[in-house]
C-alpha cells in the first residue's frame, strides 16, 4: 500500500515532466489511489465547470474506492499588502502563474507542492523550485473530497 507522500511524488514528478516536455500542464490530471495501491489517472477537459469537476471527482472518488488522490492544475497567484483588495489572482494586475499539485487522503491528512512558472523575455516558460505551503487546512471545492460538506 502506498501512502500520501509516495503519491505527492510521483504525481509531482509526472507533472513537472509534462510541464517540461510541452511547456505547459495543459488540462486538469487526478491521480487516485485505492486500498489495494491500484492507481487511476483522470485527464479533464479545461473548459469544464469547476463545481462540475469538483462532483464528478468526488463521485470518481467514491466509485473508485479511492482512498487517496492528488491533483495537478496551472493556476493564477498573487499577493497584495493591501487587506481590502479582494480581487481573484486571475484580475490581478501584479499575477502570477503556477503549478499546483495538492493532495488529500481518507484520513484528512493534505499536502501541496506549489512551483512558480517563469517566463523568459521571448515567453519560454520553466518551472521555479518546488516549495511546500505551510497551509493546513485547505478549503473549497477541490479540498475535503472525502468530507460530508457543501460540494458533496
Amino acid at each position: 500500500m502506498s501512502t500520501l507522500d509516495a503519491l505527492m511524488k510521483t504525481h509531482t514528478r509526472a507533472a513537472k515532466a509534462r510541464f517540461r516536455e510541452d511547456g505547459a500542464l495543459g488540462p486538469q490530471r487526478w491521480l487516485l489511489e485505492n486500498a489495494e495501491g491500484v492507481r487511476t489517472l483522470f485527464v479533464l477537459a479545461t473548459d469544464i465547470d469547476k463545481d462540475a469537476v469538483a462532483a464528478l471527482m468526488r463521485a470518481a472518488i467514491k466509485n473508485y474506492g479511492a482512498v487517496r488522490f492528488a491533483m495537478a492544475v496551472e493556476i493564477w497567484t498573487a499577493s497584495t499588502d493591501d487587506p481590502s483588495d479582494r480581487r481573484p489572482p486571475s484580475e490581478h494586475p501584479n499575477r502570477g502563474e503556477a503549478l499546483f499539485v495538492y493532495g488529500e487522503d481518507v484520513g484528512g491528512d493534505q499536502q501541496s507542492v506549489l512551483m512558480e512558472i517563469k517566463r523568459a523575455p521571448d515567453g519560454t516558460p520553466t518551472l521555479g523550485r518546488a516549495a511546500a505551503p505551510e497551509v493546513t487546512d485547505y478549503q473549497g471545492r477541490f479540498a475535503n473530497m472525502f468530507a460530508v460538506g457543501p460540494y458533496n
